[in-house]
């Protein structure tokens, strides 16, 4: 209230720990004015909070101040958001990227089992042991694909086989 800012004075509500404070000051003591300043204040409560600070020192004896203080906390919170939003949608074409440079030589790993398992010189033993990096290589390739759906942002629901995919893990 106008009260408690009044019975506080400046110091009662400035943040000490700000460094900022210290060169606002010292900007507004040689050109009379802090223009568009962030810095932190305290609330009646005790908690911290930022502020944008425009200030000019009125001429006069004594001379006095207008000072207009902005709480920017909400702005500050949606900064924020939208800089983790920008990190996420970085790291999603940047997985997409890795991922497609994954799936060329998937393929052709995939190519070369293939190849293996069909030939008759290859033993019974062996084709199992082939089966199962074949299926295991279907797998990194499911996790590209979805790697390079996620960045295309494809919203729509599809259906998957439950039962397939816990043998799956089980084997």
């Amino acid at each position: 209230t106008e009260a408690e800012l009044c019975r506080a004075g400046r110091q009662g509500i400035t943040d000490s720990d700000d460094p900022g404070q210290a060169v606002a000051d010292w900007d507004r003591q040689r050109n009379d004015r802090i223009s568009k300043t962030e810095l932190n204040y305290i609330r009646s409560n005790g908690e911290k909070f930022p502020c944008e600070v425009d200030s000019v020192v009125l001429p006069g004896d004594p001379p006095r101040s207008f000072v207009i203080l902005r709480d920017i906390t909400e702005r500050r919170r949606i900064t924020r958001a939208l800089i983790e939003s920008e990190k996420l949608a970085t790291v999603g074409r940047l997985a997409s990227t890795i991922a497609h440079e994954i799936n060329n030589p998937l393929e052709a790993i995939g190519n070369a089992l293939y190849l293996a398992i069909i030939s008759p010189e290859t033993p019974p033993v062996v084709k199992g042991y082939l089966d199962m990096a074949s299926e295991e290589l279907e797998r990194v390739t499911h996790v590209t694909r979805q790697t390079l759906e996620f960045n295309r942002s494809n919203n729509t629901a599809m259906s998957i086989d439950l039962r397939e995919n816990l043998e799956g893990v089980l084997n």
